[in-house]
């Protein structure tokens, strides 16, 4: 099967959504090639996921997604929201807003 590339521009349940349509695949049929849940297959594609999991992985592979690019397009989205990747991100921002506000006070 030819691998998709995201496109960058929508969000990744918009990009599942596109894949399914372009495939002729309903919710059950994805549910059976991923091997996940009507409901979770559902969820994932409906409700654009906000962190990677399994079924979201599976359902990608399903649709013929790269699993880098899956990981990436969540991570982007997270960050366009504000919402840090990691522990180690979130540290880093609590501390540049920490500056930012000691700096201020000069």
């Amino acid at each position: 099967m030819k691998k998709r590339k995201l496109n960058r521009n929508l969000p990744l349940g918009v990009n599942y959504r596109l894949a399914m349509t372009e495939m002729n695949m309903t919710f059950g049929d994805l549910a059976l090639k991923a091997g996940t849940s009507t409901h979770s297959t559902y969820r994932v594609v409906e409700r654009t996921p906000q962190t990677v999991t399994a079924p979201v992985l599976r359902i990608g592979k399903a649709l013929a997604f790269e699993e880098e690019d899956i990981r990436e397009q969540i991570r982007a989205e997270k960050a366009a929201k504000g919402h840090a990747y990691s522990r180690k991100d979130r540290f880093y921002q609590l501390i540049s807003e920490l500056i930012r506000a000691f700096e201020s006070e000069k």
